[in-house]
């Protein structure tokens, strides 16, 4: 490309751009300007599931450019509500509420920002391009954050808290094996562990199908560490299996799955099974 690329930086600040000047993408192809063909593996997230100049992509592009392209972000337009509503219709209760950004820098921020409003983080502080600064409500909020598969286990402890029926409520709750092995060497955790006056209960929170040795192993915790009366259950993102559901009945453990999730019943749910309701 000789000096072609002299008035342009690499976004990475580093390397050369590619010796090729791109005129046209079709599907998984690259076209150069000297009518080289080229597989792509390198363009971004649409192109790669999609294609490039995917039929159906350029008729809605150009029928909506033709019609309105871009607006301010405090405007809104048809598209844009039928997308959240959309969106939404996706979402377990009770999350019904949906923020549209261009850019992973927007979406963090916007992140931290509902993050603050719900008093998970305080004392936010972000200053463009520069630096972001603030702290944890508490060492659990700080524990589930910085852990990317303990959503689920946050919304479990949520559902605890909001029923309103426990006196103690607490996550990441870990349990020594030393009175029965004679050394501290064993330990599992946890995920949610409430109690209502003597009674506990066991959740475990699966982001993935119920194994037997997970039903296995919170009832060997529960009989051991909880006592008599004691109570689990197991909540997973997936819809629970007739196996793994026979199993749990087997071990006395209460399964409250994808299904059940999406009512937003969880809530009853740990009621009945602490027989509150």
């Amino acid at each position: 490309m000789g000096d072609e690329t002299r008035h342009l930086i690499r976004y990475s600040g580093r390397g050369d751009f590619s010796p090729h000047v791109i005129e046209r993408a079709e599907g998984t192809r690259l076209i150069t300007t000297e009518g080289r063909e080229l597989l792509d593996f390198t363009s971004g997230q649409m192109s790669a599931i999609l294609g490039h100049a995917h039929p159906d992509i350029v008729a809605t592009v150009r029928e909506q450019a033709g019609r309105l392209d871009h607006l301010y972000s405090g405007m809104l337009s048809r598209p844009v509500l039928e997308l959240t509503r959309r969106l939404v219709g996706t979402l377990p209760d009770p999350l019904d509420k949906a923020v549209l950004l261009s850019t992973g820098a927007e979406a963090n921020e916007a992140a931290l920002r509902e993050l603050a409003r719900i008093d998970f983080i305080q004392d936010l502080e972000i200053v463009p391009g520069q630096q972001v600064s603030f702290r944890f409500r508490d060492l659990n909020t700080r524990a589930w954050l910085r852990d990317v598969g303990s959503a689920l286990e946050l919304y479990a402890y949520k559902a605890c808290v909001d029923s309103a029926i426990f006196h103690d409520v607490i996550s990441s709750a870990v349990v020594r094996w030393d009175e029965v092995l004679g050394h501290g060497s064993v330990s599992n955790e946890i995920d949610v562990m409430a109690a209502r006056g003597v009674i506990p209960l066991f959740l475990s929170c699966k982001a993935c199908d119920i194994k037997t040795e997970a039903l296995n192993e919170l009832a060997i915790l529960r009989d051991r560490f909880g006592g008599k009366g004691a109570k689990a259950a197991i909540v997973t993102t997936e819809v629970c299996n007739a196996a793994a559901r026979h199993r749990a009945a087997q071990l006395g453990i209460a399964v409250i799955d994808l299904e059940e999730l999406k009512t937003g019943l969880l809530v009853h749910r740990l009621k009945v099974i602490m027989k509150a309701e």
